[in-house]
């Protein structure tokens, strides 16, 4: 679902799995609790995000000046600039699911730049212009996927059989 969509769902559930750009959009409104880090199989614990911009055009966050940042963590600006730094008051966040259209804008010398998750990140070099292409920064490594509950929904002693499961 989108991203409205989903936290209306999972306030209704009160329980979930969540990407941390999510977590951090929703914490306060929809009384998140992180219980439980996610780790799904044959990925790593922790993920990096990355920023990529056209190849020598920009020299770190304050060249983003005027840039749209596409990124599918582009619904929560707060993540993003944790991400990425203090933002250019005019560097515009977009939502993004085309990662790879959105790496062609940056390639091709719009002011674009991407904020990749660690998959996309990973498979950059396979591209056939990653030549055209460079890491402006890089995130530290934060968990990529949470198990919450929505406060108002599960209690802690209802959550505490749910753990001893799930863990």
């Amino acid at each position: 679902p989108s991203d409205s969509a989903g936290a209306k769902r999972l306030a209704s559930a009160g329980l979930g799995i969540v990407t941390l750009p999510f977590f951090l959009q929703h914490e306060k409104d929809l009384g998140l609790h992180a219980r439980l880090q996610v780790v799904q199989k044959g990925r790593p614990g922790l993920e990096k995000w990355t920023l990529v911009a056209q190849k020598g055009r920009v020299k770190g966050v304050e060249g983003l000046s005027g840039f749209t940042i596409y990124s599918n963590a582009g619904f929560a600006p707060g993540f993003v600039k944790a991400a990425i730094g203090e933002l250019p008051a005019n560097a515009k966040v977009v939502k993004s699911t085309q990662v790879l259209s959105s790496l062609r804008k940056a390639a091709s010398g719009e002011q674009a730049a991407v904020l990749l998750d660690g998959p996309s990140a990973a498979s950059l070099a396979s591209l056939p212009f990653a030549d055209k292409l460079e890491v402006v920064t890089t995130s530290p490594a934060w968990p990529a996927g949470i198990v919450v509950t929505v406060d108002s929904r599960v209690s802690a002693k209802a959550w505490a059989p749910i753990e001893k499961a799930l863990t």
